[in-house]
């Protein structure tokens, strides 16, 4: 591992604690394979990574509200998909106070506590797809939950909406889903994750 860093120590090392002890030992450290690790826990690579992108997120609605890592505030609450990642949230919800400087760590029961979604049809899109048709699809694509139908286009996912009888698929780059905090709240989200300080 020292090797790329400092390759005349690392070779006198070698040297002297390896190839006097072991004559079958590469010739050079610098002929060696890098080393591998035993046993790799998925598991704890995943969690991890969920963790990173919270608190990435954390930092991304710090900056909105131009408040320094340094100031510490009272509570950063986070909205995610799965049962699974819930527990993960509460599990490292110390290490997650600590990276963004917070008191507390909670989780959203629902995301609509700290946000509000909006959805805007996207003309350009629609209308040269769907022609006439578009006022009255925009006007079904309005009448839709906004908080439920922000999550699907988050996820990737397309939603389907009935117009005069016929069912049209509703792709997440043509409508724009607008996120705003409530007062008193900085928020990020990506995909299905939000972070609210």
């Amino acid at each position: 591992m020292l090797a790329p860093l400092v390759p005349f120590v690392s070779e006198v090392m070698h040297q002297n604690l390896t190839r006097s002890i072991d004559p079958d030992a590469p010739e050079s450290v610098h002929h060696c394979d890098w080393p591998k690790g035993d046993n790799v826990d998925e598991v704890l690579n995943s969690e991890m990574a969920l963790v990173l992108r919270l608190v990435s997120l954390g930092h991304a609605a710090r900056n909105k509200a131009n408040r320094k890592l340094r100031q510490p505030l009272s509570e950063i609450a986070f909205a995610v998909g799965l049962d699974k990642e819930r527990d993960v949230v509460m599990r490292y919800s110390e290490l997650l106070g600590d990276e963004l400087n917070v008191k507390k760590v909670r989780l959203l029961d629902v995301a609509a506590e700290v946000v509000s979604y909006q959805l805007k049809p996207l003309p350009k899109q629609l209308g040269q797809k769907y022609g006439s048709q578009f006022p009255a699809l925009r006007e079904a694509i309005l009448s839709l939950d906004p908080r439920e139908t922000s999550t699907q286009f988050q996820l990737g996912k397309s939603v389907k909406v009935k117009v005069n009888g016929k069912k049209f698929e509703i792709l997440p780059d043509e409508v724009e889903v607008i996120v705003e905090a409530k007062e008193g709240f900085s928020t990020a989200s990506e995909g299905g994750y939000l972070a609210a300080l």
